[in-house]
């Protein structure tokens, strides 16, 4: 079949790397990323954005401990006249409150 049918030669190593990438029902962290160019979970950008701050990579990862959610991201951006790739971090711990 072709490559609409998801039946081809392939399919099945896909359908398992794929579940790798997952996280499990009982996980209590995980991680996301995105590049640009990427045709999946890419990064889009408005036109002043892409000339001047052009985000090239963003990751993030998030834990759950209890009743405490923390987060940490990391946006790598190309900034128009500077040769090396800045980062821009930010974290937090979120604690629910009764």
């Amino acid at each position: 079949m072709g490559r609409g049918g998801g039946k081809g030669r392939g399919a099945g190593r896909r359908s398992r790397d794929r579940a790798q990438r997952l996280p499990r029902a009982d996980a209590t962290s995980f991680k996301l990323s995105a590049e640009v160019g990427s045709e999946t979970y890419g990064i889009c950008s408005n036109k002043f954005l892409d000339e001047e701050f052009k985000t090239i990579r963003y990751e993030l990862t998030v834990r759950c401990d209890g009743d405490r959610l923390t987060y940490s991201e990391d946006t790598q951006l190309k900034v128009k006249g500077r040769s090396e790739i800045f980062h821009h971090t930010d974290g937090n711990t979120l604690k629910r409150i009764e």
